[in-house]
């Protein structure tokens, strides 16, 4: 459904791209905090350098204090400075740790953002693929390991390969084969490593679903929402099970790849110790011949320690480099993914407008050849309110995705007056629709939030959202609010008020209605209440939606009748249309339909009440 992305390899171009993307971020929110913290990181690479040199120095006289050959203070002087280069050295770590910190935070939270403004241009079928669900898993894993940790390890590795060089020419001096036999004992744990990063990134690709598995388990076993179920179906040890066993079977996978890390450290541990066996004999033997003296051999051994120790900052930094790369690259894929068209014509919505026409059209999910709606075609009058019917699976939801502008036809299209919608500025054209959604969102903001989110635009004061609220029925609940608009709803916070299901509907439909909209949508959200209850919030809906064009979506018949127009689709296809009593007469689907139905909705003790 979206382009397909590489999981397993990186294109070197597309690496340095990614990395080049990466310090343009951080440059842009910190570009002194990042020089600062760079320059830093260069000045401190040659603090190794010369601790070996003081350290050499300072042995090498104290033996000569020791024999009474020097005076005392010049000695204490260089072994003070030995430790004053420590304290140095730390100020310098924790100053650099702090700018870099700054730079990560800001660059992080600019990345994040990026992700959130991407995630609403996206096409919106992606959210219906759950390949697209592992995607977002994988961005979620590059943020976490953050953009500017592997700018970091780059850097961190130059300054070491700096140091390393420093050392090396000490090195050298001794003898030319030591630095090239520490250098290359490093070199297999280094491959070792690199290898590893790449098998655990394999491993968190194949078992990212899986994982989604185990945290969706987890959290339903948690959740309010999933709480009465699993209590009343006796469902605990089940889900516990069904946890336990996608647990342990990502858990083996994630042990086994841990053994093959651990017996590879091993044997770089092992290559590494019997190189610098192998360079301390040669020391020894060169003092044994007083080539060098007992400074030298201290220097050099903690040249030894440092040489090896860079090395394997080296490496670790180069896996950390590599295996971070593999994670921003479907972040920047994420974020490459092409978007939505917004359809930024330069017609205004037409507030006045006559009709809405739906023409020839045809919707099948992109890369499938599953056809969810064949050839509607339709028309209606500004004002009049259309009840589109069928049962589930009928493509009625579909439709309004597309008179939203949510989906792009395959074929056909939607016009507005003659004009078809993507000639519209797609802002100018939103600002005057509005819906309830099947699975509207119960915001755990607070009760004028919940209202207000309609109509971000006209910046509602509480006395509109409050007057919208006492419009669907809400005023005994208005009246017994513990901190009036500004009371939390929900339970997700502590001092929410939790809401029943009818009330969280008529917040909704308030939300839909304060836009002031010329088209709104009421597409299924009753479908959980009973008869009685539905129609109730059916014509509340109705009501508000006086005067405007309002679309009634539902699988069940009797809100229909409120309807001027009824749209009867079947399959995706449009097979009936008219008013009630109409498709009555007609005989066709929808009678069938309503008489399959008339025993829940017992017709003329519920319905005949409608005016």
């Amino acid at each position: 459904m979206q382009p397909k992305i590489d999981q397993n390899n990186i294109d070197l171009r597309i690496f340095l791209r990614n990395l080049w993307r990466i310090v343009h971020v951080m440059w842009q929110v910190r570009p002194l905090a990042l020089t600062c913290w760079t320059l830093l990181l260069l000045f401190t690479s040659a603090i190794p350098a010369m601790q070996i040199w003081l350290q050499k120095t300072s042995v090498d006289a104290i033996s000569t204090v020791a024999a009474h050959t020097a005076e005392l203070l010049p000695v204490l002087l260089l072994v003070a400075s030995i430790y004053g280069l420590h304290i140095i050295n730390s100020i310098l770590s924790e100053t650099s740790e702090y700018l870099f910190n700054i730079v990560k935070e800001d660059t992080n939270f600019r990345l994040q953002r990026s992700i959130l403004l991407k995630s609403l241009n996206i096409p919106y079928y992606y959210y219906e693929d759950a390949r697209f669900y592992d995607e977002l898993s994988m961005v979620s894993q590059a943020i976490s390991r953050s953009g500017a940790d592997v700018i970091r390890s780059v850097i961190t590795s130059f300054s070491n390969t700096v140091s390393l060089i420093s050392v090396i020419v000490m090195l050298s001096m001794v003898h030319w084969s030591l630095p090239l036999l520490l250098i290359s004992s490093t070199l297999p744990g280094i491959i070792i490593l690199l290898i590893a990063k790449k098998r655990r990134y394999r491993l968190a690709v194949a078992t990212t679903q899986q994982g989604r598995e185990i945290d969706y388990t987890f959290r339903l076993m948690l959740s309010k929402h999933g709480a009465k179920e699993v209590r009343i179906f006796q469902l605990g040890d089940v889900l516990i099970e069904r946890w336990t066993q996608l647990f342990v079977s990502v858990r083996s996978k994630l042990l086994k790849q841990y053994a093959n890390e651990g017996r590879g450290r091993i044997a770089g541990v092992f290559i590494l110790q019997l190189s610098a066996l192998t360079v301390a004999i040669v020391i020894v033997m060169q003092i044994n011949k007083d080539v060098l003296t007992i400074g030298d051999y201290v220097a050099l051994m903690s040249a030894v320690v440092i040489v090896q120790g860079t090395m394997g900052s080296i490496g670790a930094s180069l896996g950390q480099v590599f295996e971070m790369s593999l994670y921003i690259n479907h972040l920047y894929q994420y974020l490459a993914l092409p978007e939505a068209s917004r359809s930024t014509g330069e017609l205004k919505f037409p507030k006045h407008y006559e009709q809405i026409s739906v023409s020839g059209l045809h919707f099948t999910y992109p890369n499938t050849e599953r056809k969810v709606l064949t050839d509607v075609s339709f028309t209606i009058k500004r004002g009049e309110t259309i009840a589109i019917v069928g049962e589930n699976g009928a493509g009625k939801t579909t439709l309004m995705n597309c008179l939203l502008g949510l989906y792009a036809p395959s074929q056909g299209n939607v016009y507005i007056d003659q004009e078809p919608l993507q000639s519209f500025n797609k802002d100018s054209y939103l600002k005057h629709v509005s819906a309830v959604f099947q699975q509207f969102v119960q915001y755990n903001y607070s009760v004028h939030d919940n209202v207000a989110f309609g109509a971000m635009h006209k910046k509602l004061s509480q006395d509109d959202t409050l007057d919208a609220l006492t419009a669907v029925g809400l005023t005994e609940m208005v009246q017994r609010l513990s901190e009036g608009m500004s009371t939390r709803l929900g339970s997700e916070f502590m001092g929410g008020l939790e809401l029943s299901g009818g009330q969280w509907q008529r917040i909704a439909i308030a939300r839909a209605a304060v836009r002031d909209a010329e088209i709104l949508i009421l597409d299924e959200p009753t479908s959980a209440l009973d008869p009685l209850a539905e129609l109730e919030i059916f014509r509340t809906f109705q009501n508000l939606a006086d005067g405007r064009t309002a679309f009634m979506v539902s699988h069940r018949l009797g809100p229909a009748r409120l309807a001027d127009r009824i749209l009867v689709l079947k399959n995706g296809v449009l097979v009936e249309q008219g008013s009630h009593d109409e498709l009555i007469q007609l005989g066709g689907e929808y009678k069938a339909m309503f008489q399959a139905q008339a025993q829940w909705y017992q017709e003329e003790r519920v319905y005949d009440t409608v005016g």
